[in-house]
């Protein structure tokens, strides 16, 4: 009963079987018998496809287990399902020792901690420094990877390898650099760039466009505000002196009739006749005055008004700062993105010298940009006496052009003539000391020549060392930036931290070099993927 009632297809028809059955023997059979021929008969397994699909299983697990292969690593995820979940906010080192004895695969046997640390992986090489959640942790080979997301988990555990091979751990390179002035945060972040391929972002370079559109933008207002007001005040000074000259001529004329009453009774005896007088035209009215944008006077407080306003200067608000800053770094990115479609697609970029204050940090946490390292260069000399040592010694000429021309103009001519001389004397007094060097170089050669000295090299003459500045508005200037720098820092450092897991690296530039700096800052940078053993503890 029940067979009568099946659904038979056309393709289960014996005709039809076997027509299909003799086509894969015409078309597919010698085929695949050539290719199993010249194959290598040792990794070759033919079983027979009539048998039991458990037979055929067992048949196969036998053979692969007389080759030489080793078993695929598989990731395991850490956590259960079922387990209670650990808190996120626990410290790294307590969720690694607390994830290591989970899930082992013989006893005694610990998972070993990795470069990443808490990192995510699959994060990571996308360009975002991206702290992991305990539930999501797994195991691979040997160590803990702690993933960010579901989507990240599903990525690592089909195929973990392309997020851990070398050059990662790497940092996406997501940098601030700030600093005093003439600290050298400039040459540092080109340096950082050439090490982490990345680009230098100079917002005082970035925002010269915008700051020059708000420029003709509010010079603009100023004319045509000016322009208007000034025909106005134009128009009302010439009416007013028309006004007061129609007044003057009108009392000229009125004075004249006073003077000649005898000739007006005269006219009017004669007029008693019958004859009426004819009455005087009266006086015209003045034209209406025109003043227009070419009106000279016009012109000259228009140009008068604009002048002033070039002087001002533009003061630009902080979203208008990160707005500039954003379109930049959106552009670096999708340059990175074009270059290697695999990855990273975030980060590369370097700031210089920004943000400056924490308005500007808290602008750019809106937009939700935020850097996963902040630089800053320190100085702590005496008074900063270093930097200010450089300071000078860039600006040398320049510094020593205005404090001469400061100490001319409160001289007098005697003083000059003294500095002349001064000047003179320490002139000749070096002339003399070089002839002086030369004259004993030369008895130095004669005496090696003749036996009685050996060559020795002479002694490295030591570098000279940088004066400090002479007094004055010059250096006063310069400290009075180098002290916003720091009130400014005190408060941004304070935000920085109090919004964000970023704590701000510190690099010390007293008596140091470029390259110690720049060794310095990338050890800093790399720290948090540098391998940390197990601390053992009682």
């Amino acid at each position: 009963e029940i067979l009568a009632r099946l659904v038979k297809r056309v393709e289960d028809l014996p005709e039809y079987i076997t027509h299909n059955i003799q086509e894969y023997k015409d078309n597919m059979l010698r085929t695949l018998e050539d290719y199993m021929a010249d194959h290598d008969q040792q990794y070759l397994i033919e079983l027979d496809a009539n048998s039991n699909h458990r037979l055929l299983f067992t048949q196969l697990m036998t053979k692969l287990d007389t080759f030489i292969l080793r078993r695929a690593a598989v990731p395991i995820r850490l956590h259960d399902q079922e387990e209670e979940e650990l808190p996120e906010d626990m410290e790294t080192e307590e969720l690694m020792r607390t994830l290591a004895s989970k899930e082992t695969v013989a006893p005694r046997f610990r998972w070993r901690r990795s470069r990443w640390l808490r990192v995510c992986p699959v994060a990571l090489s996308e360009g975002n420094l991206v702290q992991g959640k305990p539930e999501l942790a797994v195991s691979f080979l040997d160590k803990i990877y702690v993933l960010s997301s579901p989507e990240a988990m599903e990525k690592f555990l089909k195929n973990p390898r392309p997020y851990l091979l070398p050059p990662l751990p790497r940092p996406p390179c997501k940098l601030v650099v700030t600093g005093p002035p003439t600290s050298g945060k400039t040459s540092l972040c080109h340096l950082l760039a050439q090490k982490y391929n990345a680009v230098v972002l100079s917002m005082q370079e970035l925002i010269k466009p915008r700051i020059q559109m708000e420029k003709e933008k509010m010079v603009q207002k100023v004319r045509e505000e000016t322009l208007e007001s000034s025909i106005n005040l134009v128009k009302m000074r010439l009416e007013q002196e028309a006004l007061e000259k129609e007044e003057t001529v009108s009392e000229k004329g009125d004075a004249g009739e006073t003077d000649e009453p005898t000739e007006e009774a005269a006219k009017d005896s004669e007029g008693e006749g019958g004859e009426e007088v004819e009455p005087k035209p009266e006086t015209p009215k003045p034209e209406p005055v025109v003043v227009d944008a070419n009106h000279p006077e016009v012109l000259k407080m228009v140009e008068e008004a604009v002048k002033e306003a070039e002087k001002q200067t533009i003061t630009i608000p902080p979203d208008v700062y990160v707005e500039v800053m954003e379109e930049k770094i959106k552009e670096v990115e999708n340059n990175l993105r074009m270059k290697n479609p695999d990855g990273p697609f975030f980060g590369g970029w370097i700031l210089d010298n920004f943000p400056n204050n924490r308005d500007q940090w808290a602008a750019m946490v809106d937009k939700t940009i935020c850097p996963d390292d902040v630089i800053c260069l320190r100085d702590s000399s005496e008074n900063g006496s270093y930097l200010l040592k450089r300071w000078y010694k860039v600006n040398q000429d320049e510094i020593d052009e205005k404090v001469r021309a400061r100490r001319v103009e409160e001289a007098a001519a005697e003083e000059r003539a003294a500095e002349e001389a001064r000047l003179e004397e320490e002139r000749m007094r070096k002339e003399e000391e070089e002839r002086e060097r030369q004259a004993a170089e030369e008895e130095r050669k004669r005496k090696i020549e003749a036996g009685e000295l050996s060559d020795v090299p002479a002694e490295p003459t030591p570098p000279p060392v940088t004066p400090l500045p002479p007094e004055g508005p010059e250096v006063e200037q310069w400290r009075q930036e180098r002290g916003d720098f720091e009130r400014e820092w005190a408060s941004l450092k304070a935000v920085i931290t109090g919004t964000s897991a970023v704590q701000p690296i510190d690099i010390e530039v007293e008596a140091k070099t470029e390259d110690v700096q720049l060794t310095d800052a990338i050890h800093r940078i790399e720290n948090a993927f540098q391998y940390r053993g197990w601390e053992y503890t009682g």
